[in-house]
């Protein structure tokens, strides 16, 4: 299980993300928007800085440390950069209310199996085994006995800074994150088409 440190660590480093990504953010649209759109572009740019130290032997566990403690301080200082203002409560009737207690409870509740140890096939074969080895390496070489480190690895560039740290259930809970803006994403756009209601 991932200590409560770690995961906070993790969480403010994928919110820090948005930092890099306000260079590609539209300034217009609410906080949410911007935000979501800014952690995408962020998150790419993360993936493409790891993917080019790699591509030049430059992984270490200290270099990905270091940019994971960066974006971390990045998403404490992001409401200031962006402008946000102190959120207010809503004026929501007694239904959006249940609905967005269900939703917290929702994302609570997959947060939990993201926390927990990695033991599936994909996480332990090759989602944290390429980078574990990248990692021993450098950066990328040839693996032989895994295939899929074949591949062009782009998202999973994101767990090697948990596998650096020595906390693989922390690439989860960046995997976890993803989910939470998609599902963000989805709730603008749904409002988006068909009003906020």
């Amino acid at each position: 299980m991932i200590t409560l440190p770690a995961l906070v660590i993790t969480l403010l480093a994928c919110a820090g993300a948005a930092v890099p990504g306000l260079l590609l953010a539209p300034r217009e649209g609410g906080g949410l928007r911007r935000f979501c759109y800014a952690c995408a572009c962020g998150l790419g740019l993360v993936s493409l800085l790891l993917f080019a130290l790699g591509a030049l032997q430059l992984w270490s566990e200290g270099a990905l440390r270091l940019i994971v403690f960066a974006l971390a301080a990045c998403g404490v200082v992001y409401p200031w950069l962006a402008g946000l203002q102190p959120p207010r409560l809503p004026r929501w009737s007694f239904s959006g209310w249940l609905a967005a207690v269900l939703l917290v409870a929702l994302f609570a509740l997959t947060l939990l199996p993201a926390a927990a140890p990695v033991t599936d096939w994909d996480g332990l074969s090759y989602h944290l085994a390429v980078p574990s080895l990248y990692l021993q390496h450098g950066g990328f070489y040839w693996i032989p006995f895994i295939h899929h480190s074949n591949f062009p690895f782009a998202a999973e560039m994101l767990f090697a800074p948990a596998v650096a740290a020595g906390v693989p259930p922390a690439a989860k809970v960046v995997h976890w994150f993803h989910y939470l803006l998609a599902s963000a994403g989805a709730g603008l756009l749904a409002g988006r088409l068909f009003g906020k209601q």
